[in-house]
C-alpha cells in the first residue's frame, strides 16, 4: 500500500481549496484593500482579480465593520449588533450545507432529479 504525502495537492480542485482556505477575494472587502501591506496582498497579471490574506482581511474587516456600527449609532440607531465571527461561519455553513442538501434532489430543466 503506498501512502500519500499529506500536505502536497494531487488535483487542481485541492490546490484551489488551499487557495480559498488562506486567501479571500477582495470583493467580499468592506474596506479598501489599499490600506493593507504589500505581503498581504495578491494580484493577478492585469489587477483583475485581488486576493487578500485570511489574517489581514479577517482584522481589517473587523475594524471596518467597528467604523459601521458607530456610524450607525451616530445616524441615531439604538441597537448595532455584530455576530461573532464563529456563529457567524458555522450558521453560514449550516445554511449552506441545507442548501445543497435541499436542492440536491430537485428536478433539473430536463425533468429529471439530480440526485438520480
Amino acid at each position: 500500500m503506498q501512502r500519500r504525502k499529506v500536505g502536497h495537492p494531487r488535483h487542481a480542485e485541492q490546490v484551489r481549496n488551499i487557495i480559498a482556505a488562506a486567501w479571500i477575494d477582495s470583493g467580499h472587502a468592506l474596506f479598501d484593500p489599499s490600506v493593507l501591506p504589500e505581503s498581504a496582498v495578491s494580484r493577478d497579471l492585469f489587477s483583475d482579480r485581488i486576493l487578500i490574506e485570511r489574517t489581514a482581511f479577517m482584522d481589517a474587516q473587523s475594524q471596518a465593520l467597528t467604523k459601521q456600527s458607530e456610524a450607525l449609532r451616530e445616524e441615531g440607531w439604538s441597537e448595532v449588533v455584530i455576530g461573532r465571527r464563529e456563529e457567524v461561519q458555522r450558521n453560514y455553513l449550516a445554511r449552506r450545507t441545507w442548501w445543497k442538501f435541499y436542492f440536491s434532489g430537485l428536478p433539473k430543466a430536463g425533468g429529471e432529479a439530480s440526485g438520480a
